[in-house]
């Protein structure tokens, strides 16, 4: 059943105009006559004349409900949005009458007008819909399911609420599928080769978290269907891999298409390299779907213990996709990113984070395994479990892989880098020169003559020296990475040995220690996003003085501006102290929940994929 058909078989709304035999008052009286003229008028289509009829009945027997139930029919018959929900607040009315059938239906109308809303919302095509629509409709939609419920909790043989219900559910279910797919197609063609691949290993981190959870519940239905649902979106993953190889391939292609630009002819090696790559990634991508069709078919099989090896797997998989393809600088990025949380995370467990300045291990300048140290550290109980040591060392041995691949990507880098600051010096040095001796000719004017004002272009000189500068940083930072990755990585690995045995005292050191060295090969880019934070400051700056230059407010506005700040202070000051206040068992295990599982290393894959560092993919930086 495609869209269409189901919107055009969504619940039109059904008005059920009330006999006068239900009115129990005497016929004689003028609210029958007013109700018999307002149905008249109803059948005909006047529905406003209808209205005012029925006005008049309620004026008559103003506590009757049935007579709100007929008005609001002839309200919500009209079609005028005002009138529609004084309509609704009717039939809530009519919903509380102790006239069960009357309460029935005027449950069924309030379904119907909350699924024509639903349907309005989302619009002529709802696949087409945007996110912001599509949860406003669903709403509405759920609404109205639920009003058809309380209708069939009143009146078990309304065959048409039951209908109803039925095909709302139905229609929700396909259209959030066709959502879905749509949302795959569009991320598939917008995002990146790294973005889609990061968007690949997030879903699978969260399929294998949802796994868990899963698996601590006692066997139900409910959990054989939620089974069911998690090796559906297992599946749906799957089929994101081949996307992910066509990306690979054109990313590979597209780097030969580089190698041979100007007419060069391309590198015989170079071109054998970028296959064999290629091939091998391909290889790579291949096994992870392997492994996702296992993990689906183990969850469906309740084998969920096997189903997180497999999702584990795939992950280790994904992650040596990552390190052949990400640049340096992301790379850097994600290690330091993890190294802060795993550290953070052994810090509040042991208790390291509330202890005084001074009497810390990394204050009193301490190397790993000292005596101090275990001073410090041995006398907190940790309680944590197996399990949740065992996600910590898994997780810090892949800070340990990047680390290894920083060094690697560093060296690959360094040479083109520096081949790009020499050109870039050579460049500013000519142009200096030409400057100072003067051999260059100054530009003429519109009437031929010379204009010897000067023939520079400020703005040119400026970004050519900021990119000057960054490829000096950038330098300084790939040149510290060869040198301290390969220490980084000895921590790294101390770190998660420790954490393998369970010994998260003696981790914390080695931890501290890898985010330190991390930190410092990327403490020279840091100046880079320094310099942009510089620089917005002071367009913010100069905005701020053009505003205090308008008028005679400038003091208001100054003093304005201070009591902002002050309030911003006060309330950081306000979150600072909330935040202390949490305890440490909370936020250790929301770092914990962070965590991936166990690695398993590949080391064959990663051999092939280290000697072809050399040739790596052209990507987008973010340098």
């Amino acid at each position: 059943m495609n869209c269409s058909s189901l919107k055009a078989r969504l619940p039109a709304v059904m008005l059920l105009v009330s006999v006068v035999a239900s009115l129990g008052f005497n016929p004689a009286s003028t609210a029958v006559e007013k109700v018999r003229e307002g149905i008249r008028y109803f059948v005909d289509g006047e529905f406003e004349s209808a209205d005012k009829s029925f006005v008049e009945a309620d004026k008559a027997e103003p506590e009757n409900a049935t007579i709100a139930f007929d008005r609001a029919c002839a309200l919500a018959a009209a079609g005028d949005p005002e009138k529609v929900e004084e309509a609704r607040t009717l039939f809530r009315n009519a919903a509380l009458a102790r006239d069960v059938g009357l309460a029935g239906r005027a449950h069924y109308n309030l379904g119907t007008l909350a699924a024509e809303q639903g349907r309005a919302t989302l619009g002529e095509n709802p696949v087409e819909a945007a996110p912001e629509k599509r949860e406003e409709g669903v709403s509405q939609l759920l609404a109205a399911v639920g009003h058809y419920r309380d209708c069939l909790k009143l009146d078990r043989d309304h065959a048409n609420a039951r209908h109803n219900l039925e095909l709302i559910r139905l229609f929700i279910k396909h259209i959030q599928d066709q959502w879905e797919k749509r949302d795959r197609e569009k991320a598939r063609e917008e995002k990146g080769l790294l973005e889609f691949l990061a968007m690949i290993e997030q879903r699978q981190t969260e399929l294998r978290s949802a796994v868990s959870v899963l698996s601590d519940e006692q066997n139900s239905p409910q959990r054989r269907q939620a089974a069911a649902e998690l090796s559906d979106s297992q599946m749906e993953l799957r089929d994101e891999i081949e996307p992910l190889k066509a990306k690979i391939a054109e990313e590979i292609a597209a780097a030969q298409q580089a190698s041979g630009g100007n007419g060069a002819a391309q590198d015989p090696g170079r071109s054998s390299q970028m296959a064999q790559a290629q091939a091998l990634l391909q290889k790579i991508g291949d096994e992870a779907g392997s492994k996702m069709e296992a993990a689906a078919s183990e969850i469906r099989d309740a084998a969920f213990d096997d189903a997180r090896t497999s999702q584990l797997e795939t992950l280790d998989r994904l992650n040596e996709i990552y390190m052949a393809l990400a640049p340096f600088t992301n790379v850097l990025q994600r290690a330091i990113k993890q190294q802060e949380q795993l550290t953070g995370s052994s810090e509040t467990l042991t208790g390291f984070d509330e202890q005084p300045a001074g009497q810390r291990p990394s204050d009193a300048g301490a190397s790993a395994g000292t005596e101090n140290e275990k001073e410090v550290l041995e006398p907190v109980e940790i309680l944590i479990s197996d399990n949740e040591y065992s996600e910590l060392a898994q997780q810090q041995s892949r800070v340990k892989d990047w680390s290894r691949m920083l060094s690697l990507k560093a060296q690959a880098e360094l040479p083109q880098v520096d081949a790009q600051l020499q050109a870039a010096q050579a460049q500013s040095e000519a142009e200096a020169e030409a400057g100072d001796g003067g051999t260059a000719p100054a530009p003429t004017k519109d009437d031929g003559s010379r204009d010897d004002e000067g023939s520079a272009d400020p703005n040119a000189k400026s970004a050519a020296e900021d990119a000057l500068a960054q490829l000096e940083r950038m330098k300084a930072s790939l040149e510290k990475a060869i040198e301290l990755a390969p220490k980084a990585e000895e921590h790294a690995r101390a770190a998660a040995d420790s954490l393998e045995n369970a010994e998260l005292v003696k981790a914390l050191p080695d931890q501290q220690q890898a985010l330190k060295l991390l930190r410092e090969i990327a403490e020279p880019l840091k100046k880079d996003d320094q310099q942009q934070g510089d620089d917005q400051q002071n367009q913010d700056q100069k905005n701020q003085d053009q505003k205090n230059d308008d008028g005679d407010k400038g003091d208001q506005n100054q003093q304005s501006q201070n009591d902002q700040q002050q309030n911003k202070s006060d309330q950081q000051n306000q979150q600072d102290q909330q935040q202390k206040g949490r305890s440490q068992r909370e936020r250790a295990m929301s770092a914990l929940r962070r965590a991936r599982e166990r690695e398993r290393e590949h080391r064959d894959l990663q051999k092939q994929l280290q000697q072809l560092i050399g040739g790596r993919i052209r990507v987008d930086r973010d340098w």
